[in-house]
């Protein structure tokens, strides 16, 4: 399976890692590193992540589902 990004995930993952790599090069690759690896365990093992819920997602979600 593929992860897929929204544009505003990619957006704020390129900001935060120029954030980084303006005192902490290394960093800023070791937290790209990271963001996969997490990225790629919550594709292998889904139901590992702490539940997250608000009211935003909520409306999205019923925004697409029709719930």
């Amino acid at each position: 399976m593929q992860a897929e990004y929204s544009k505003n995930a990619l957006r704020d993952i390129d900001e935060i890692a120029n954030l980084i790599r303006q005192d902490r090069p290394r960093s800023a690759l070791r937290f790209l590193g990271a963001v996969e690896k997490t990225v790629g365990r919550l594709l292998d093992f889904p139901e590992s992540a702490a539940r997250f819920e608000s009211d935003r997602l909520v409306f999205l979600n019923r925004e697409t589902h029709g719930d």
